[in-house]
């Protein structure tokens, strides 16, 4: 008798603990999207190299576009050209993404132009400040240059992108937040 009581407290405790954890969260969400309740908790959720669709090709205008209108940040990579100029592309080797057999960084930024890869600042001035984004610089042969032109890139658009993120390994601060100071 005792073990079937005991059952029955832990089966009605059980019941009572459930209901009472689905009535709060369907009243806490309000009828929200899963998204909205991650974003309630987590902040935006960050689209990688702007690809929200199957049809966006990485970092192109139209998928960063994309992004703006569905209020998703963006997280990508910035690297250096040969000529040294930032530009955001997902990887050095661009046979993949944009059909030819060049590497980035032995590529000079006219000869990228053709290829839609745009200039860290072009790409800061399209999001103007719209959406939060995530830098992430890449290591390069010239780490010193990526770190100087990234900064200068996103000190002439600060106004307009005030959260602008940057993390990596190829600078010495590591990464900081626009805006506050760099960690020592």
């Amino acid at each position: 008798l005792t073990i079937v009581f005991t059952l029955v407290i832990m089966l009605f405790t059980f019941v009572t603990v459930s209901a009472a954890l689905i009535y709060f969260a369907l009243m806490f969400t309000g009828g929200k999207s899963w998204r909205e309740v991650r974003e309630m908790f987590y902040g935006n959720y960050f689209a990688e190299d702007a690809v929200i669709n199957d049809t966006d090709k990485p970092n192109s205008r139209q998928a960063v576009e994309n992004c703006i209108e569905n209020n998703i940040g963006i997280k990508t990579e910035v690297r250096l050209t040969a000529d040294k100029r930032t530009v955001v592309c997902a990887t050095d080797d661009l046979s993949a993404e944009y059909g030819t057999d060049k590497k980035l960084s032995q590529s000079n930024l006219e000869e990228l132009e053709e290829s839609g890869i745009m200039t860290l600042t072009e790409f800061l001035n399209l999001v103007d400040g719209r959406v939060p984004v995530i830098l992430e610089l890449k290591a390069s042969k010239d780490n010193e240059a990526m770190c100087r032109n990234t900064s200068d890139a996103i000190k002439a658009t600060e106004k307009k992108n005030p959260q602008c993120s940057l993390t990596g390994s190829a600078c010495r601060h590591g990464g900081s937040r626009i805006g506050q100071p760099a960690p020592p």
